[in-house]
Parts: C-alpha cells; structure tokens; sequence
C-alpha cells in the first residue's frame, strides 16, 4: 500500500483542489474542515475522506496523460502493475476513469478517514461568514448588491458561505412578471394600500437577502387581532429562502452561548411566528445578529466556534414581552410594524392550499428576488422607510419598556410628574438627598433599587426632562419629546434655541 509520503502528497492535492479550510473552536481544541463544492462550504468528514479517496482517479488520469512524478508514478504503476488479486483494477475501471469518473481505487473507506486528519495541519484556517460582505449566494451565481445596483459574478472560495439561496438569478425571458405582480397585490393588501408601509415590506424582503451583513434591525409585525396577513407574509417568505434557511430562535432563547441562538448561525432568517409574551431578559445575540457581527456560536455537543450571524430577526405577535435592555442599544434596532389589514372571513379570501402553492412557484420566488433587491437598494440608498404607525408604535413601547425595566427612569419620571425637582439639572454627581429619596421610594414600591453611581449616570442620561423645554429646543436626530415633556437621548446634550 501507499507510504506516508505518497498519502500527504495526496491529502495536499486534496486540500488545494477542494479549497479546504478549517474552523477551529473558541478553546481551539477542535479543528474542523470545510470544503468547498463549487457554490458554498460543507462539513461533514465522510464526504472529505470520499474526495480523499477519489484523488486516485485524478492523479491516475494525469499520469496516463505522461505527468510524471514521485506521487504520479506511485499510483500510477500501483493500478497497472498490482499483483494481487483483491486489488486488481480491471481494463473496465480503467476506462470508466479515463471518462472522467472518480472514485476509490486501492484507498479503502478506513484508510481515507485516516487520512482526513493528515488534512487539518495542511489547510489554512478561516472563519465562517469571512468574505461575504455585501454578497449574496444565489444557485447560479453571487451578486454584489450596493445602492448603484446589481452585478453577478461567478462563485469563489473567497466568500465563505454556510448556505445559499436555491434560485437562479439568470432566467429566460420575464416568465417571473405576472408573479411579480400578483405578490406586489399581496404586499398592498397587507400595507392596508399604505405606500410607506408597502415599500418598508419590500425593505424588509431585502434584509432577509443581506446575507453578508446584518438587516440593521428586527421587525416586529404586531396586531392583537388576527386574520391580518402576518402569518401568510412570514410563510411567503420561508417559501422564499427555504426551509432549511430559516431558524426558529424566541427572544427568550437569545441569551449568550444558547444552544438555540447558535441555529441562527448561517440563516438568512429567523422567524417567530406567535412570540410568547413572556420576559425577555439577554438579547446580547439579538444585537450581534442584527449588526451582522461575529459571535460564539454553541451548538449542542459541538465546541463553540466563531462564526458570523446575519440572519434577519422577523416576529409576528399579539403582545410584545417586556425586555431587559436598559442600554438603549434597542431603541434604534427595534422596528414595530402593525399589520392594520383584515382579511379573514372576506369573499375574496384565498385558501392556504392556493397560496401554498403560489409561494412554492419557482417564478414566485424569483420574482421575490427581484422585490427583495428593490427593497435592498432603497435601503442601502436613503435607510428604511418607516411609516408614522410603526414610528409612534415603536416608541411607545420603548418608552414603556424602560419604565418597567429601569427603576432609576420610573423614579426621575415619579419626580417630573409632582415637580419636586423644579426643573432643575445636575451635571455633576446626583446629590445624596436625591439618591437617598430614591431608595425610600424603591423600597416602598417593592422594586430593587440600583448603586449610586449607577443611579448618577442614568439620572445624566435622561436629564433633559428637568430643562424647561419651552425655552430650549433639540438639534440632532437622536432626541425627541416624550409623551411631550420628556427627551431620551444617547447624548444627553440639550442646545438653546437659536435667536
């Protein structure tokens, strides 16, 4: 059989032709390969050993073509001269080799399995999601999608892709418009025949495709009542990417290192469809995926490994759950959308079967395609287009978010409503008395109460509400007035009006 030299020589042929590059854990105690098939990168040690395997069949193709070499040469005579007769290659195996197929010769399935870790040393290292950004993997080519359009190129192992879009993005003809236009139908019907909430649809369509970077927000599609089409968008679009491109990750599951955070690793989207109303407390992945970040990815019995995680967080629900963010990191990451339409119960309701099947057309979800890089582009060119509903609902869920997670705003908010401040603002330190007040009234209302220091920096932070307003204004497009008196800025700074 082969000796060591000759197996390396076939495991360094094996790494340069496949692309092979290998992941390694956080700890860097595993170190696993992906290869490369033509489109994206897959795992899987089976399938290396069976490239290992079929390495033969090249290397003996080349040296019947008079490529000579210590490697060549050994394979080479090994399958013309191999006197045993388990292992004789008959002239039919020959020849089916010399038409290009490739296959195990004298390598056994254990023996390429071994060989498999004479791979990993070879191969250079790499980080999943490493050289997408800004590209998309389609079926039959790789798009760069930027504000001045559209162009294709051919897939490379550059862009480390996990996963693709199983659509073709050349097609014969316009076979795919009257499809485009019957789902723009849809989308209008579920903008309530809004022009701004329509196009923030198709924006949404176009996160769901920014596979190299994160969606810059996750949408929210609220509406206590049913029969509004939430449901029917949500699975329009799992017809769209696919099953197998959708993850399923609760906000009450997106905690750091969470088994169930870590399937949304190379997604394109993850759909909560009927979102528990429950608490939500860390969403550390939530923020890392919609800024398209590298995060800890911990799958169940697997070493945590680094990867990219841009998929499109999309939540349908009746009631949105209190979350534990008292950052304001959520405020400019967070869009609440109400779907206002009615459609259950109507004459002209389509059945789910028909609908079923309109989202599964391959010219549907090509037309999809075009929808969603429409969408793209507005996005890349003037930001997401947010209608005053999703504005106004938007905010007053932060608003009211943070009065029943931040202690320190609840009591500043207690304060403003007696004037017991007079409206005055401290830049230093928050006097004792204040902080002392505090205490008293978070131990009256059974609410826990936070350090001094901590207290100070929160009472800076949202001490605009203690100007008087009447006599000053806000420059910049990170204040507001709350509720009419009250501004929540990442800045605190407030200017004086300009004569």
């Amino acid at each position: 059989m082969y000796n060591a030299r000759i197996i390396r020589g076939v495991c360094e042929r094996v790494v340069k032709r496949h692309n092979i590059k290998i992941v390694v854990s956080t700890d860097g105690s595993v170190r696993t390969p992906y290869y490369f098939d033509g489109r994206i990168y897959r795992q899987g040690k089976e399938d290396i050993a069976n490239l290992v395997g079929c390495e033969e069949a090249h290397i003996y193709r080349e040296w019947k073509t008079g490529v000579s070499s210590e490697l060549h040469d050994a394979i080479g005579l090994m399958v013309e001269t191999s006197d045993n007769p388990k292992k004789v290659v008959g002239s039919r195996y020959k020849q089916r080799i010399m038409n290009g197929e490739n296959f195990e010769i004298f390598l056994n399935f254990t023996e390429c399995l071994k060989a498999c870790k004479r791979i990993i040393p070879l191969a250079p290292t790499a980080v999943i999601g490493q050289g997408t950004d800004g590209l998309l993997c389609l079926a039959d080519c790789i798009l760069k999608i930027t504000e001045d359009g559209v162009m294709a190129r051919d897939h490379t192992p550059e862009a480390f892709f996990i996963s693709f879009l199983d659509i073709n993005y050349n097609v014969r003809g316009r076979e795919y418009v009257q499809n485009l236009k019957r789902y723009m139908g849809y989308v209008n019907d579920w903008a309530d025949n809004d022009p701004m909430t329509a196009k923030l649809i198709c924006q949404i369509l176009g996160a769901v495709i920014r596979q190299g970077e994160g969606a810059g927000k996750c949408f929210v599609l609220c509406n206590p009542s049913g029969g509004n089409g939430k449901s029917t968008f949500l699975n329009s679009i799992i017809k769209f990417v696919g099953q197998e491109n959708i993850s399923g990750t609760a906000l009450q599951a997106m905690g750091k290192d969470s088994h169930q955070a870590a399937e949304m690793a190379g997604k394109f989207a993850n759909i909560i469809d009927e979102m528990s109303a429950n608490y939500v407390g860390d969403i550390s992945f939530l923020k890392t995926s919609v800024t398209g970040g590298y995060a800890s990815i911990n799958h169940k019995n697997i070493r945590p490994y680094i990867a990219k995680v841009t998929a499109t967080t999309i939540i349908a629900c009746n009631e949105i759950p209190t979350i534990g963010d008292k950052s304001g990191g959520l405020g400019s990451r967070l869009c609440i959308m109400p779907f206002t339409g009615n459609f259950r119960g109507k004459r002209d309701e389509i059945s789910s079967v028909k609908m079923e099947d309109f989202f599964s057309d391959p010219m549907t979800r090509r037309a999809m395609l075009e929808i969603a890089i429409k969408g793209l582009i507005g996005t890349l060119e003037d930001g997401y287009v947010i209608p005053k509903s999703a504005e106004e609902l938007t905010k007053n869920f932060l608003i009211d978010n943070l009065m029943e997670v931040d202690s320190a705003f609840r009591y500043i908010d207690y304060m403003e409503e007696d004037n017991i401040l007079g409206m005055k603002c401290w830049d230093g330190a928050v006097s004792r008395i204040i902080f002392t007040g505090y205490e008293e009234w978070c131990k009256e209302r059974k609410i826990t109460s936070v350090p001094h220091n901590k207290f100070t920096e929160r009472f800076k932070k949202h001490r605009g509400a203690y100007y008087d307003l009447k006599d000053f204004k806000i420059k910049g497009q990170d204040g507001g007035y709350v509720r009419g008196k009250r501004w929540i800025a990442k800045s605190g700074v407030i200017f004086p009006e300009e004569e």
